[in-house]
């Protein structure tokens, strides 16, 4: 009799590993305390009133449907531009002007810049920004048992800043961000400028991040391993975690 088939055991997420990258927002960062209770704060100041709830939904709208302008060659640039047509967005459907894909007048595209201006710096600090529970622990102990640590994200300079003031910097042997890089995620040229700044092949390194587009599939195709962090309270199967701790 021919003896049973064994199912063959998964290989331990850290066996052979030597870097391990985080993305940043949504795996690391979140917004405090919403993106939408920044918004109208910050609007407020401007005589703009909207309801919190329904700047995150026209945020989350405006953010999965903007894209990037390609003809804008210089990569901060793009980035300050994309973030301005997604904060115009918001407003715009979410006030009177709702019904017009542009403002009314030239006064009211000052009053819009204005604001966008404003919250341009103030998403610049940690004050408007939490880690996730377990995050610092976590990196701490990563940190502490030897391995390369890495931010690899797709986010301006600005995250400069908010690494530095939340105190994560130190434990991170580099930060790899996708206007400084000239890519990003699923891109895996910005899988290979992170192999060339901690000195790794791809077979040694695992991404952690929440966005399966981005993320997973982009490590995956730079020939990396990779966990997906399910942050909505799914149960994770296989390939996911369900937190960093």
């Amino acid at each position: 009799m021919k003896a049973p088939e064994t199912a063959p055991r998964e290989t331990p997420p850290l066996r052979g590993i030597r870097v391990i990258t985080f993305d940043a927002g949504g795996t690391l960062l979140r917004p405090h305390p919403s993106v939408g209770a920044v918004y109208r704060e910050i609007a407020l100041r401007h005589g703009i009133d909207r309801p919190a709830a329904a700047l995150d939904r026209a945020f989350h709208e405006a953010f999965q449907h903007v894209s990037k302008d390609e003809t804008v060659l210089d990569p901060e640039a793009r980035e300050r531009d994309f973030w301005w047509r997604v904060v115009r967005h918001t407003f715009l459907t979410t006030g009177e002007a709702s019904a017009s894909p542009a403002p009314r007048d030239a006064a009211a595209d000052r009053l819009l810049r204005e604001l966008f201006d404003e919250l341009w710096i103030e998403f610049a600090h940690a004050s408007r920004w939490r880690l996730f529970p377990d995050a610092r622990a976590t990196l701490q102990t990563l940190h502490t048992a030897g391995y390369k640590l890495a931010v690899l994200s797709n986010w301006d300079k600005r995250l400069h800043t908010v690494l530095e003031e939340t105190g994560l910097r130190p434990l991170f042997d580099a930060v790899i961000i996708s206007s400084e890089a000239g890519a990003e995620k699923p891109d895996i040229a910005i899988f290979r400028a992170a192999e060339r700044a901690l000195g790794c092949p791809p077979a040694a390194c695992l991404h952690i991040g929440d966005s399966r587009r981005h993320d997973i599939e982009g490590a995956t195709a730079a020939g990396w391993r990779s966990l997906l962090l399910r942050n909505d309270g799914a149960a994770p199967r296989p390939g996911e975690i369900g937190a960093l701790g």
